[in-house]
């Protein structure tokens, strides 16, 4: 029995090693396998320390990096506001400029139209104008007034038909009706002398005894229908008839009175040419028409006036024909 407790002693103890061997064995091996863990995890905590400082370092370096460019963010975010506070002073006289812009081109626009009016008023204006002024060309080659001018001298000199001769200032002062030399023969034309102004008063016919022209103290009045032409200055006058030939022409040169004209009677055609040629007398044709030799003796008084072109009136020519 003894032996028994003995054994059963010894089993125990045994057991108790056994038990105690195993938990010492397993408490050692889970010490080793957590230490073995526990190394393991160091390492790798150690590794993500190391990467997490390289991480740490290179978010550090970019965060500088980023600082830098939040920097420079900055300056360009000021000058964009300074850009855009600019813009907005340039957009404000933009938009200044704009306005007056717009409103000067309403007043162009006003004022172009008024021009427009104007320029029309003034179109129409014109056209009346125009036919104003034509209607006075017209009337100045129908009727006029002469404004004859002679210097102050105590006698004239005539010269009619190649003939010379003086007539005093007090004769022409009164009113000296012409006479052809010769044959002493008074022609309708009357001279009449008032200051420096003479005044001329005639009245010329054709063949037909039908007046050509008529002039009364200077104010002569055209027959279109038996006067073709007349031209004057303060120096003459000149009357074309139907043939282009001078009519009548009176030209007052250095107190010199020269005349030269084509005068009917009854019976004569007297042909009293300018300059040096005598007066030429015919028998007046029954038929009423100048024969060709009175048109070549008319033909050697020449024209001293112009009687062609719009404006005509008062001009000479320069080589008289």
């Amino acid at each position: 029995m003894k032996k028994q407790m003995e054994l059963i002693k010894e089993i125990d103890i045994t057991l108790v090693l056994g038990i105690l061997i195993l938990v010492i064995g397993t408490f050692i091996g889970t010490y080793l396998i957590n230490l073995s863990n526990r190394r393991s995890n160091t390492k790798r905590i150690n590794a993500l320390e190391e990467n997490f400082f390289a991480q740490t370092k290179k978010l550090s370096m970019q965060s500088k990096e980023i600082e830098t460019i939040s920097g420079n963010i900055l300056e360009i975010s000021k000058d964009i506001a300074g850009i855009a506070g600019e813009s907005s002073v340039t957009l404000k006289q933009n938009q200044t400029i704009s306005d007056e812009v717009l409103s000067i081109s309403h007043g162009l626009k006003v004022t172009i139209d008024q021009l427009s009016s104007v320029s029309s008023s003034i179109q129409n204006l014109n056209r009346v104008n125009n036919n104003i002024l034509n209607l006075i060309r017209e009337e100045n080659k129908e009727k006029g007034e002469l404004k004859l001018k002679v210097k102050h001298a105590k006698s004239y000199s005539f010269v009619i038909g190649g003939n010379l001769f003086q007539v005093s200032r007090v004769e022409l002062v009164k009113g000296y009706t012409v006479i052809l030399p010769i044959f002493q023969l008074r022609i309708p034309l009357v001279l009449r002398i008032e200051g420096t102004n003479l005044f001329v008063s005639s009245t010329i016919k054709n063949i037909n005894n039908e007046i050509t022209i008529e002039i009364i103290e200077n104010k002569w009045s055209l027959n279109r229908n038996h006067g073709f032409s007349v031209n004057y200055d303060e120096s003459g006058i000149e009357i074309l008839n139907e043939h282009g030939l001078v009519s009548f022409q009176l030209n007052v040169k250095n107190n010199i009175l020269s005349i030269a004209m084509i005068h009917y009677t009854e019976d004569h055609v007297y042909i009293v040419p300018g300059g040096k040629g005598g007066v030429n007398i015919d028998s007046r044709p029954e038929d009423g028409i100048l024969t060709e030799e009175m048109k070549n003796k008319a033909s050697l008084t020449k024209r001293i006036f112009v009687h062609h072109g719009d404006f005509y009136i008062g001009k000479r020519l320069e080589n008289p024909m």
